[in-house]
């Protein structure tokens, strides 16, 4: 391997290359891995956080580390550093060869790539330059070997959109992320929206894969035992282990300040954005309600009735909703305030009530995602919901005889005449922000301003839940 004077790089590395350290001042840098068994040169991970000087760059190590780990679950290995050099310093430095010697001390029988990238100047080609570097017995060894650039091979997870690539914005969700809290019943979800071509998910859940989940929320025996995270991670990686996921085996819960939460969900996200709340704890769910006001993210929130009798969405997106999920959840938040919020789990639920809200999911999760892209049917789709931001499911014909939820009887009266009948039924639900003009007290969490971008400011601390307004006022919508 050590006399291959050959070094292959793909057509997109180099063009990441080019856009990247080398349109941006000397002494930026990164590393480069490869397919597991493959010597050609793919992915760029770039070294944003570095502190460097004019002439001297000194890698992230933390952050590149923790880059690494997450390429090596895609099945990649790091085989290249590279960084630029100021203009007339095409070769490496003598530090360069220390920093390297002290890489393949600590790494016997290893040998990398250190690439030297000379910017462009005035819009001129990048130049770049490297060398194949291994130890012996001795000391460090080097040679400068060719560049041979490779065209892409065909990339799997992008011929398993041969047949659906009209039916979404492909490079729009590839460059999505979603933050998903609770790997439950959800979990069927997450994967359907990978197949989708989603590039980015951040999981949240402390639990682990029970006996009782086998017949609720699609997980394995095999998986008996795992946290759910890695399961839904593992399972994400069969689909397409180029999806980014980030696993955190931790609830939602006091322990997870604001700035934590930024820290591991909020990264330097690439596209679009979607905190998705997946999971039975209300106080979870009214968490994430308020971070999403807080951080002025797209937010979606599920419910299981008791039972799996009905289901329930209700989301809000500052760039269209005016009504916060607090002021959709109305209700639920007064009777929490009088202590009378049961905890509803997936005991006696139908496995057909999760999927049901799962398929529904995925087309608000779609909506979301792809506002403001020229797709023509999702494209529009959340402005044509317009204020219809909390959808109900009837999955019980007597839902009102059984839980009290009489929506379905005020919508629906007189439409199961002539024979028909009523099961299964969605209710887009126009939403107002709690304030004089719904008859409520402001609302505690978005002030009740329709403009749910303007709330940003009032949290402070998501972990604080005000239930003060709740307490004025009874009643629902």
């Amino acid at each position: 391997m050590k006399n291959h004077d050959t070094m292959r790089l793909t057509a997109s590395c180099l063009r990441d290359i080019e856009a990247t350290i080398g349109s941006r001042p000397a002494e930026t840098g990164g590393i480069i891995t490869a397919r597991e068994g493959s010597e050609t040169l793919r992915c760029l991970i770039l070294d944003d956080t570095a502190k460097g000087t004019a002439t001297s760059y000194t890698p992230a190590v933390g952050v590149l580390n923790a880059a690494l780990s997450r390429a090596h679950e895609r099945g990649e290995r790091l085989k290249a550093f590279i960084h630029s050099h100021p203009s007339g310093f095409s070769a490496p430095s003598h530090g360069d060869w220390v920093y390297m010697d002290r890489i393949l001390a600590a790494n016997p029988g290893k040998d990398y790539f250190l690439m030297i990238v000379q910017p462009s100047v005035s819009g001129g080609r990048v130049g770049v330059r490297a060398w194949r570097v291994w130890r012996e017995e001795g000391g460090l060894r080097r040679v400068e070997v060719a560049i041979e650039v490779v065209p892409d091979a065909v990339d799997p997870a992008a011929m398993r959109f041969d047949r659906v690539r009209d039916a979404y914005d492909v490079a729009r969700l590839s460059s999505s992320t979603v933050v998903c809290v609770g790997v439950g019943g959800a979990m069927g979800w997450l994967l359907d929206m990978v197949r989708a071509g989603l590039g980015r998910v951040v999981l949240f859940d402390a639990d682990d894969v029970e006996e009782a989940n086998l017949g609720t929320q699609g997980y394995s025996r095999s998986e008996l035992g795992m946290k759910k995270v890695h399961a839904a991670r593992a399972r994400i990686f069969e689909i397409d282990p180029g999806v980014d996921v980030s696993a955190y085996p931790l609830a939602l819960d006091d322990q997870i300040d604001d700035e934590e939460f930024s820290r591991l969900a909020l990264r330097q996200p690439s596209g679009p954005l979607l905190l998705a709340m997946m999971t039975d704890s209300f106080a979870a769910q009214a968490r994430g309600a308020r971070l999403g006001l807080k951080y002025s993210i797209p937010t979606l929130a599920a419910q299981v009735y008791q039972e799996g009798r009905g289901v329930e969405l209700a989301f809000a997106d500052p760039r269209v909703q005016k009504a916060c999920l607090r002021c959709c959840l109305g209700p639920r938040y007064r009777s929490l305030a009088r202590g009378e919020v049961p905890a509803v789990g997936s005991s006696g639920t139908p496995i057909a009530a999760t999927q049901y809200l799962n398929a529904l999911k995925t087309y608000v999760a779609l909506a979301l995602l792809h506002e403001g892209s020229p797709h023509p049917f999702f494209g529009p789709l959340l402005r044509r919901i317009g204020q219809r931001n909390l959808v109900q499911v009837r999955l019980d014909p007597d839902l009102y005889e059984t839980l009290g939820i009489g929506a379905f009887q005020r919508a629906l009266s007189g439409a199961a005449g002539q024979g028909q009948f009523l099961l299964g039924e969605p209710l887009w639900i126009e939403q107002l922000p709690e304030g004089p003009q719904s008859g409520f007290p402001p609302c505690a969490d978005c002030g009740g301003l329709g403009d749910l971008r303007e709330a940003a400011s009032r949290i402070l601390d998501s972990r604080e839940l005000n239930l003060a307004a709740s307490r004025c006022r009874g009643g629902g919508h």
